[in-house]
């Protein structure tokens, strides 16, 4: 981005990947690397072997156990759900082998991005992609032909007709949590709100509700370790087992934020957003990377 010829950027998503990569396919494309891989016949006979049960293993058969809240199921839209895919087609996300496999598929893309278009600024995570450029024209260009002539005749796949962004490069980069400039990286606004609504909900959680509703964050694993621990010693007075909790979530957003330029924010976070939570915690250095407990929070009984 700080090159002169890397003025431009053409930001890519790829429409449903998960539930839209064609099994039989990605099978083929295995095959194809599996003589690469740095080890014995008979090792990769193995790892061939088990790669094709897990391919050929549908991932809706047989059916899950439900469990929860069911009526969030009619939530997710058909397009991303395995129930909704066609034969043949899906893998289940979160699963690590799903992850690997995604690479194995997409890496006949990154082939044609680099030596048949020759982009040379080229950036994938999973199906978020990038590409760097000196003017939009061309973007545009590599873009159509992505779409048009590689991934919907060879993948079987489609970019998100609402997630291409084509702009100048000193106008940040949203990816992968942040916008990313040319000198510097943010937190995305998206974090920054967050944080803020569940440092709401904390408050009213230890302090009673304010003069105004709160909106409730997701609540998660949250409201299950609600329902089986205490919350409160007395009105105002959190357990050590919720200080903890809050500590380890608090810790999770600032652990996002480190690794962007946001020491204003980390420092406004803890002296204004904090509120009263502040007579709990403490910053473990000047740089207000990570949180603890006051000790004498800790003492107590």
């Amino acid at each position: 981005m700080r090159q002169p010829r890397h003025r431009w950027y053409c930001k890519l998503d790829i429409r449903a990947f998960f539930p839209s990569i064609n099994r039989q396919l990605l099978l083929a494309l295995w095959r194809r690397q599996l003589p690469r891989l740095p080890h014995a016949p008979r090792v990769r006979v193995c790892l061939d072997q088990v790669a094709t049960a897990i391919l050929r293993q549908s991932p809706i058969d047989p059916p899950p156990q439900a469990s929860g809240n069911r009526a969030l199921l009619a939530q997710i839209p058909p397009h991303k759900s395995l129930f909704h895919a066609p034969p043949g087609t899906g893998l289940p996300i979160g699963s690590l082998t799903s992850q690997f496999f995604a690479n194995v598929y997409l890496n006949e893309l990154d082939q044609f991005v680099q030596h048949t278009l020759k982009v040379r600024a080229y950036l994938r995570y999973v199906d978020d992609l990038v590409l760097l450029g000196n003017d939009p024209a061309t973007l545009s260009r590599q873009r159509l032909a992505i779409e048009v002539f590689f991934l919907r005749e060879r993948l079987g796949l489609s970019l998100h007709p609402h997630k291409t962004v084509l702009q100048r490069c000193t106008q940040g980069v949203d990816f992968l949590g942040s916008v990313v400039y040319p000198h510097h990286r943010l937190t995305r606004q998206r974090s920054v709100r967050a944080l803020r609504r569940r440092l709401a909900w904390f408050k009213w959680l230890v302090f009673g509700p304010p003069q105004r509703a709160v909106p409730q964050p997701p609540m998660g694993t949250w409201q299950r370790w609600l329902a089986h621990h205490e919350a409160l010693v007395a009105p105002g007075v959190p357990t050590q087992a919720l200080l903890q909790r809050m500590l380890a979530t608090l810790n999770s957003y600032d652990g996002v934020f480190k690794h962007a330029h946001t020491y204003r924010l980390r420092k406004h976070c803890y002296h204004q957003a904090l509120g009263p939570l502040q007579r709990f915690f403490l910053p473990d250095g000047p740089d207000y990377r990570h949180l603890r407990i006051k000790k004498a929070w800790l003492l107590q009984r």
